[in-house]
């Protein structure tokens, strides 16, 4: 669905010549509950670069950087690397709050040794977020945009962080202007036996999303804060790092 869907949005934005320079893998369907995932090569989850790096580099904002750093060892490969998080990072900034999309940790997001940032492993999404003994969220975000990520674009007041706003808040609101292509979409895929699209709850949910009573200037400042609040935020930082914990103790180190 994320992925079928994804597709479709970047046809949308790529209409209105926006490219978000995503990488989108193939999902092949080979029976009811089985399948298989195209391979993205040259990449590696967050998770491993985080590790590859030490047990405090979810600490550290300059993580990612050295990572693609060391892949592009020109500064003209550094700064198409960097031109190519800014776009994709961006993307997926609007895609993950539309769909509401939970389970976000470090080894559900990739990048590639090119720059690219990109999302997998779509099982909770629509609002479904999980809840520790259900009584509390342990996965829910808008969007997910970390510390390390604002490093890479070069700090707060850079013009690429600058710019990357601008890109989230401009392919924000092309999508709210085919609201309605997106909800039939979804709503098309309601008897398909989705969990997380069962009933018309979950198509509210993404309708909701798109705050068709903002005007364009009120709705990129509504995302801005959306970036800001992902950025605040200490669930996803403090899961993150247990996770990369508890992956660590798994290897035996």
């Amino acid at each position: 669905m994320t992925v079928l869907t994804t597709t479709r949005r970047t046809q949308i934005w790529k209409a209105h010549g926006l490219d978000f320079k995503l990488k989108i893998y193939d999902v092949h369907c080979t029976g009811k509950a089985a399948g298989m995932i195209d391979v993205v090569t040259n990449s590696a989850t967050t998770s491993d670069i985080n590790m590859e790096a030490g047990m405090l580099a979810t600490t550290k904002d300059d993580t990612l950087t050295n990572w693609i750093r060391a892949h592009n060892a020109s500064d003209a490969e550094f700064a198409n690397a960097i031109e190519r998080f800014k776009y994709s990072c961006a993307g997926y900034c609007v895609i993950a709050f539309l769909l509401g999309l939970a389970d976000r940790h470090n080894d559900n997001i990739m990048m590639t040794k090119k720059g690219h940032l990109f999302h997998i492993d779509f099982g909770h999404s629509l609002g479904h977020y999980r809840k520790l003994l259900g009584l509390v969220y342990v996965d829910k975000s808008d969007t997910v945009f970390m510390p390390q990520y604002v490093h890479v674009l070069g700090g707060l007041e850079s013009a690429n962080y600058k710019s990357f706003v601008a890109l989230c808040s401009r392919g924000y609101n092309i999508l709210r202007k085919s609201r309605d292509t997106v909800v039939t979409l979804f709503a098309l895929m309601l008897s398909s036996g989705l969990k997380e699209l069962a009933s018309y709850a979950d198509i509210l949910f993404l309708y909701t999303r798109f705050r068709s009573e903002l005007s364009d200037d009120d709705a990129s400042a509504f995302f801005t804060q959306v970036l800001a609040a992902s950025l605040a935020g200490k669930t996803l930082q403090v899961r993150r790092r247990l996770m990369l914990r508890r992956n660590d103790r798994s290897l035996g180190n």
